[in-house]
């Protein structure tokens, strides 16, 4: 009986650490001599989040801020994930970058990407990415 106890407590510990949301948060900020946040009025910023050590391909899940006001915060989920079916598993490493004129594959005026030695773990949250003048 005590070992039926435990693997349902077992099973039931592993489908909750499954079944919640997972995430990455925190906030994106302008590097002090970059831009003055008043210079920045029109364009969009993309998080994107990509698989750490991988640099080409989709990413795993990307994140579109309309005419940002920096700081500002950020969340991606599952919710943004690019192709149905892929995993919202870390490590990641995570890319800001603000364009003008709002077209995600421009020019980024502002880049900043957030890319520590072990990578940014699921539903790690308070992060912060600096974006910095190209």
């Amino acid at each position: 009986m005590k070992r039926i106890v435990i693997v349902v407590l077992m099973m039931t510990s592993i489908l909750s650490t499954y079944s919640k949301e997972s995430f990455v948060s925190g906030v994106i900020t302008l590097e002090a001599k970059s831009e003055k946040k008043n210079d920045i009025k029109k364009g969009a910023l993309f998080v994107i989040l990509r698989k750490q050590g991988v640099k080409r391909g989709p990413p795993v899940a990307v994140l579109k801020i309309d005419n940002p006001k920096f700081p500002t915060s950020f969340s991606i989920s599952k919710e943004n994930i690019m192709i149905k079916g892929t995993e919202f598993v870390g490590p990641f490493w995570i890319k800001a970058k603000f364009v003008p004129d709002g077209n995600p594959l421009g020019e980024g005026q502002l880049l900043g990407e957030l890319s520590p030695a072990n990578g940014v773990q699921s539903n790690s949250k308070n992060l912060k990415v600096i974006l910095k003048k190209k």
